[in-house]
């Protein structure tokens, strides 16, 4: 049974990242000002409230209430018609001393205790696992939905949103992914740019090959099979399977251009339906066997 992992990346003014923002806030100011705090702070919000909540060690003191009112600034919530304005929503905060409980573990491991290594004289009051994925595919070391969706200027409406969607390839996700903000209009200029340069080649080698002698355009037609050829050969000699599919689509495309009842069939549509059947037959004859690691 296959399984699938999902998982959902959102912008920086979803309540859920204006939660771990201010948090970070938070954890930032009070270790700028004592290194050794032991800080676990949440945040909760909803429509008009911020409530900064949990257990803080340090001998320091940090305005909580501005910290998170600046985040919110910053984020871009400062007018009420927004739905949330960092000048009137309120803040709650609720924090308390880092429980005895979990100090015990950070102020003296058990194998500090037990003197059975003095190296691990350090322990860590609360255990926590996470698990995350990444790639080598961009910068940020993400796949590109996510790096291009955090890039996208927050102001698009959604079908601007659509329209790069649809116009975006792997070479000019790689040209934007250089840019920390990605606006409509340069997204839109990198579509349209190469889509007008495939356009406009298209046309001129329809309009130009008319003017060639019918010998040069035979020549050329009989060049995009040798091209097709250089491709196909060298994993076609390595591959037996490949070499078999391939002889398939060469046969259905001959007889589909010699026998009588396919007349009607134009030629460039039966290499069509001749490379469709030979792949289908192929997966079929030759299936792909999934491989899984276990560690």
């Amino acid at each position: 049974m296959k399984k699938f992992f999902t998982s959902e990346s959102v912008t920086e003014g979803h309540p859920d990242k204006i939660c771990d923002q201010i948090s970070d806030a938070v954890l930032d100011a009070i270790l700028a000002k004592d290194p050794m705090a032991r800080v676990a702070c949440e945040t909760m919000t909803t429509t008009g409230l911020i409530m900064v909540a949990g257990e803080v060690t340090t001998n320091c003191y940090v305005d909580i209430d501005e910290i998170a009112r600046e985040t919110v600034r910053e984020i871009g919530y400062d007018r009420a018609k927004y739905g949330f304005d960092c000048d009137t929503c309120a803040v709650i905060t609720n924090i308390d001393e880092q429980s005895g409980d979990i100090a015990l573990g950070v102020d003296k491991s058990l194998e500090a205790k037990e003197a059975a290594d003095s190296q691990l004289d350090n322990g860590a009051g609360d255990q926590g696992m996470m698990f995350g994925f990444a790639c080598d595919d961009t910068p940020e070391l993400m796949p590109m939905p996510i790096s291009l969706a955090h890039k996208l200027d927050p102001a698009m409406s959604r079908l601007q949103k659509a329209v790069l969607a649809f116009g975006n390839t792997d070479e000019i996700f790689a040209v934007a992914v250089s840019h920390p903000v990605v606006r409509f209009h340069y997204m839109l200029g990198l579509i349209l740019t190469p889509m007008a340069g495939w356009v406009g080649g298209t046309f001129l080698g329809c309009a130009f090959s008319a003017l060639l002698p019918e010998a040069v355009r035979a020549a050329f037609a009989v060049a995009i099979y040798g091209m097709f050829i250089a491709i196909v050969a060298p994993v076609a000699r390595q591959l037996k399977s490949v070499a078999i599919v391939v002889g398939i689509a060469v046969a259905m495309s001959v007889s589909l251009h010699v026998c009588p009842l396919f007349s009607w069939i134009s030629e460039g549509f039966s290499i069509i339906l001749s490379t469709l059947a030979a792949a289908a037959l192929g997966a079929w004859l030759f299936p792909v066997q999934e491989v899984h690691d276990h560690e």
